[in-house]
């Protein structure tokens, strides 16, 4: 019992972890179709492109952590 119980709450922690993510990356997709100009803002954009990057590969790393501990989502 206490082994499903504490599979269960993984499975919920890992889903909304890699929930927030992809959401940080639509909103980052968002942020850089709305810069217009990327010589005016090239700081922006390149801090921007990083974020999201990151982003992905936190989603890639949650995934990968899910397999290693068998848990499903």
């Amino acid at each position: 019992m206490e082994k499903l119980r504490q599979e269960y709450i993984l499975s919920i922690l890992f889903y909304h972890s890699i929930e927030r993510e992809e959401l940080m990356l639509c909103k980052y997709r968002g942020y850089l179709e709305s810069i217009d100009d990327r010589k005016k803002n090239p700081e922006l954009y390149s801090i921007l492109k990083e974020f999201e990057n990151d982003a992905r590969e936190h989603v890639a790393l949650l995934k990968d952590k899910m397999i290693k501990l068998n848990v499903r989502g």
